[in-house]
């Protein structure tokens, strides 16, 4: 099989899903995800599904194979009409039947503001990343664990989204209507740009990091009135302390903020205790550090597609530390604890 066509796609995608591509398969199958942004777009949508409904954790009596294929063809008619739009609306609808997890793609939502603007949701399952082109042509990568709301289609007046997590957008440029990303504590506005946005629930610290371009980083005082934390400018980051407040803005190589988005993990001359946090957010993983004899290392690191016990290995090697996990325990709910690593010194 030397290429895809219209009649084979469907069945190449479902066996690459599946684990039974052989490798000539996989390529050919990923040099026409990339000749694309529709393509693109159509693979991840599918993909999406099929998590979505894997027989492991589905708790619905569905015959998934059976399924998907339905909605691959379905998927299949609205991509040769070449409306984005519809191929979003088309997911809303056949996810329903499979949704399992909580991966939600193409869900209305009532907007508060203005109720003729029908608003999705996407959330990215821990350990993976998404991707999102957007009605107006701007492209989002959505991190582990992060959810952002969009609309269908963006009013006159301006392009906003929410986003709880962390993502990296491409805006497409419209000096007309400013794009800005909502967070429940800071805006960044921005009108044609790069930019990355950090706004985990579990940290108090905001970051917004600018690649080019610039951006407006606000905090909204109330409905009419916003404060402005900064005007930023290529290769700057910004922190926002959401407890106090304080906001500090940084000039340099930013590569290691947005590193996530190209599957790396970069640290740059980072104390042991950062490191740790941030291998414990990429990997879903509590760390435990026992003791303060680590806490002077520092790292100069970058990681690729290296698995957790092959990172903690790496940093065992250049420092005195050891680890071990906790084993997991059945809870009453019948799920398991989450996964622990503990760290001492040796």
């Amino acid at each position: 099989m030397n290429k895809i066509n219209q009649e084979n796609i469907n069945e190449q995608i479902i066996r690459f899903l599946e684990g039974n591509a052989p490798q000539g398969e996989q390529e050919i199958l990923q040099d026409w995800v990339n000749q694309s942004e529709e393509n693109m777009f159509f693979f991840q949508q599918l993909k999406n599904l099929w998590e979505m409904s894997d027989p492991k954790i589905s708790k619905l009596k569905i015959s998934t194979p059976k399924a998907l294929v339905r909605v691959l063809n379905k998927l299949e008619r609205s991509r040769k009409s070449k409306l984005l739009v519809n191929l979003r609306k088309v997911a809303a609808v056949l996810i329903l039947p499979l949704v399992v997890t909580s991966f939600f793609v193409g869900k209305n939502i009532e907007n508060k503001e203005a109720t003729t603007v029908s608003y999705n949701e996407i959330y990215a399952s821990i350990g993976t990343r998404s991707t999102i082109l957007l009605s107006d042509g701007s492209k989002v990568w959505l991190n582990s664990g992060s959810k952002l709301r969009y609309p269908d289609k963006f009013t006159n007046k301006n392009r906003v989204v929410f986003l709880t997590g962390e993502a990296y957008f491409e805006v497409h440029s419209d000096v007309n209507r400013p794009f800005i990303v909502r967070t429940n504590n800071v805006n960044v506005k921005a009108t044609g740009t790069k930019f990355n946005v950090q706004a985990l629930k579990s940290e108090r610290e905001i970051r917004v990091s600018l690649i080019s371009g610039k951006v407006e980083v606000n905090k909204q005082i109330d409905v009419k009135k916003s404060l402005v934390l900064a005007n930023l400018v290529p290769n700057q980051s910004l922190t926002y302390d959401t407890l106090t407040g304080k906001v500090q803005t940084l000039t340099g190589d930013i590569y290691e903020f947005i590193a996530w988005k190209d599957g790396q993990l970069v640290f740059r001359n980072k104390p042991f205790f950062e490191v740790v946090k941030k291998i414990s957010q990429q990997y879903n993983v509590d760390i435990e550090i026992r003791g303060r004899e680590l806490q002077d290392y520092r790292y100069r690191a970058t990681f690729e597609e290296e698995s957790l016990n092959e990172i903690l290995k790496l940093l065992q090697l250049s420092s005195p530390m050891r680890f071990w996990e906790v084993k997991r325990t059945l809870q009453p709910d019948g799920t398991f604890t989450k996964r622990k690593i503990i760290i001492t010194s040796k």
